[in-house]
C-alpha cells in the first residue's frame, strides 16, 4: 500500500473533525475523497499532502512512517505528493514562469526546464499559452496551468481538491479528460477530493466515503435534517420539509439527520397500492445523469432526491425529464446518521 493510515484524528479546538479508524490507499489508482461539504476531504487530502498534520495517529507512506517533526522528510515528501488546491494562486508573470517554478527551486537546467513546461502545458492543452500573463487567465485556464505547474515536477502523487467545482462545463469537461489522460499515460497515483457523485463516477477506481469526519457508507447524496415530531399515537416522525415526513425510532431526539439510500429508492409510474413499510412522495424528475455503472435520476418531491438504477435495469427509457412520478421509500433505505 502506498498510503496507510491508523487512528488518524485532527482536531481544531474542541471540534474534531476528522477521526478514521484506519485507511489503506493502493499506488497507481484514481482514489476519490467523497463526501459533502464539511466531511473532512481536504483536511485529510493536506494530511496525505504533508501539508498539514494528525493531531493523533500514524500516517504511513510506501511503508514508512511520517514523521510530522521531521522537515528533512517532510521536504522530501512533499517532492512526491503535490497538491493542486481548489483556488490556485498563480504569479503575476508569464504562464511559463508559473509552470517551471518548481523546477526551477529544484535546479533543474534552463533548457530542460523549458522542454519540461512545453510538454505539461501540452498534456493539459495550454501549449498556446505558454507567454500569456498569469493574471489574464479565466477560472478554467488557470487550474490547467496549476495542474500543468504540478506535473512538470513529475510528481508520485497528484493530489486534486475539487478540481472542477469553480469552473464552467467547457472546463470541467476538459479537466476530466485531462485526468483520464495523465492516469492512462503515466500510471501516477491520483487522490481526487470531490463531492461531485458524477465526476467520481467517471474517474474514481477505488473510493473512501466520509461523513462528519468519518468513513462511511456511499449514502451521503440525500442528506437531511429534520424535526422530530410526536403525535398523540406516540410515533415519531421526522419532519423534512412541508408534507414530508419519515417514521422513525429515536429517544428523545428533537433534531435528526437522516440519510436515504439512493440505491433502495424506486420510481413508480403511477399511485401504488400502499405498504405499510414505505412512505411515497409525488414528484417530477429533474435530472439524469451517468452515474458508472448506474443511472442517476433526481427527484424534485419538494426536496431533491437521488435515486440510483443499474444500467442493466430494464425499461429506464420510460423515465425523462419532466415526467412525474411516485418516489416509494421502503423502511430499510432511511438510515438516522
Amino acid at each position: 500500500m502506498l498510503f496507510v493510515g491508523r487512528h488518524i484524528r485532527k482536531t481544531f479546538g474542541q471540534r474534531r473533525v476528522l477521526d478514521l479508524e484506519r485507511f489503506a490507499l493502493e499506488p497507481g489508482r484514481i482514489h476519490g475523497l467523497l463526501g459533502p461539504n464539511g466531511a473532512g476531504k481536504t483536511t485529510l487530502l493536506h494530511i496525505l499532502s504533508f501539508l498539514d498534520r494528525p493531531t493523533s495517529g500514524t500516517l504511513f507512506y510506501d511503508g514508512q512512517p511520517v514523521d510530522f517533526q521531521s522537515q528533512n522528510q517532510l521536504r522530501r515528501l512533499r517532492r512526491e505528493v503535490i497538491l493542486v488546491d481548489q483556488h490556485p494562486i498563480l504569479f503575476t508573470t508569464s504562464v511559463e514562469a508559473n509552470v517551471g517554478y518548481g523546477l526551477k527551486v529544484r535546479g533543474v537546467p534552463k533548457t530542460k526546464r523549458r522542454r519540461l513546461v512545453e510538454q505539461s502545458l501540452e498534456l493539459v492543452g495550454m501549449r498556446k499559452f505558454l507567454q500569456a500573463r498569469a493574471w489574464r487567465l479565466s477560472g478554467g485556464e488557470t487550474q490547467r496551468v496549476a495542474l500543468a505547474r504540478a506535473l512538470a515536477c513529475s510528481p508520485r502523487v497528484l493530489c486534486l481538491d475539487e478540481p472542477t467545482a469553480s469552473v464552467d462545463v467547457e472546463h470541467q469537461i476538459a479537466l476530466e479528460r485531462i485526468v483520464q489522460d495523465i492516469h492512462a499515460e503515466t500510471g501516477m497515483t491520483i487522490i481526487l477530493c470531490t463531492h461531485d457523485q458524477r465526476l467520481a463516477a467517471k474517474l474514481v477506481q477505488n473510493t473512501l466515503y466520509l461523513f462528519d469526519g468519518r468513513a462511511s457508507r456511499s449514502l451521503y447524496e440525500n442528506v437531511f435534517s429534520g424535526q422530530v415530531l410526536t403525535g398523540e399515537d406516540g410515533v415519531s416522525q421526522c419532519q423534512l420539509g412541508a408534507n414530508l415526513s419519515l417514521p422513525v425510532s429515536c429517544d428523545d431526539a428533537t433534531h435528526l439527520k437522516i440519510s436515504l439510500n439512493p440505491k433502495a429508492l424506486e420510481l413508480l409510474e403511477g399511485a401504488a397500492e400502499p405498504h405499510p413499510d414505505s412512505r411515497y412522495w409525488p414528484g417530477r424528475i429533474t435530472q439524469i445523469s451517468d452515474a458508472g455503472k448506474h443511472i442517476r435520476f433526481q427527484v424534485d418531491v419538494g426536496l431533491p432526491i437521488n435515486v440510483l438504477y443499474k444500467k442493466a435495469t430494464p425499461e429506464l427509457d420510460k423515465w425523462w425529464i419532466g415526467r412525474e412520478t411516485v418516489l416509494r421509500i421502503p423502511s430499510r433505505a432511511v438510515h438516522i446518521l
